[in-house]
């Protein structure tokens, strides 16, 4: 006999710091809002654990539409990233000017990640840092291949915009809105 809560709570343990980072790009940063999802995700993941195939696919998709739904209800109160977590980044290299201007372009891409719409924002994070395919994502949130295209086109100009030649310099979104497989 299979053992759900046993299950879901080893994969508890080996995925929730991934998730809350994930999440936590989809909303701006706040990590507490990011922790929220994540547990709201697991439980009700825990009410059909046997019944879901693929665990981190469904609470990534839960996750993404729950942050879609909080983002419109919290739209224009969203924090603007007073605490930083980029001190936690790892950054290799034993030159101390290189690691913080690393975490100094980390911060900046986080303040440019929230400066985009909620639905822009989770779109974004979930191809560019999950490596979802835009049909994928359409799937999920329940919108259009061409919606999610068109919030990846514009996602993209921004974070060009925000970086300029320094983004292409860094190299950050030389393959933003590209399809993954």
């Amino acid at each position: 006999m299979s053992d759900p809560l046993g299950a879901c709570e080893r994969f508890f343990m080996a995925h929730y710091d991934d998730l809350v980072v994930m999440a936590t790009h989809m909303v701006a940063g706040d990590v507490h809002q990011a922790e929220e999802l994540v547990a709201d995700a697991f439980v009700q993941a825990l009410q059909g654990w046997d019944r879901i195939d693929n665990p981190r696919t469904w609470l990534v998709a839960v996750i993404a539409r729950n942050a879609i739904k909080r983002s419109r209800r919290l739209r224009g109160r969203l924090p603007k990233l007073a605490r930083i977590w980029a001190s936690e980044r790892t950054v290799t290299g034993s030159d101390p000017a290189a690691v913080v201007e690393r975490q100094e372009d980390y911060v900046r891409v986080m303040e440019a990640l929230a400066e985009l719409p909620g639905r822009q924002r989770t779109i974004a994070v979930l191809c560019w840092c999950e490596g979802w395919s835009q049909k994928d994502i359409a799937a999920e949130i329940g919108v259009t291949p061409s919606t999610v295209a068109q919030h990846l086109a514009r996602a993209q100009a921004k974070m060009r915009r925000a970086f300029g030649e320094r983004g292409q310099e860094l190299n950050l979104f030389a393959d933003l809105g590209k399809e993954r497989a």
